[in-house]
């Protein structure tokens, strides 16, 4: 029964990491434009995805045995780990290009997430005993 709810909590933040994961490995439709620099479009993409991997992490570790502060950097962790492991595939894939600026994105993603998270889970109040 344990091994089943587990499964059961775990399969969004699974299913996530995979569309992450194939998403940023697919080939890229569009010619990189020069003008973009670091700010390209798909930084957002990488904030956003990266926010809701943290996220999910998050509320699936906080039932474990991390305090908050533990789970909030073990998840910004996993999902960062994630954007660089990525970064180290698209290298190999004609037409993805790894950029530490997705990486970057992807971090600040994660850290905003995830403070959200903190700062709301101590603004409510203790539960009574």
């Amino acid at each position: 029964m344990q091994g089943r709810r587990l499964a059961r909590d775990w399969f969004g933040v699974s299913v996530w990491t995979v569309v992450l994961l194939v998403a940023s490995l697919l080939p890229f439709p569009f010619g990189r434009h020069p003008g973009w620099g670091w700010f390209a479009p798909d930084k957002l993409l990488h904030l956003i995805g990266h926010a809701v991997h943290a996220a999910m992490l998050v509320r699936r570790l906080e039932n474990g045995p991390w305090t908050d502060e533990s789970a909030a950097l073990l998840a910004v962790c996993l999902s960062t780990g994630h954007g660089l492991a990525t970064g180290w595939l698209q290298q190999r894939i004609p037409g993805r290009a790894s950029e530490p600026a997705d990486v970057l994105a992807g971090l600040l993603g994660a850290v905003l997430a995830v403070t959200g998270w903190y700062h709301r889970r101590r603004s409510r109040p203790d539960p009574v005993p």
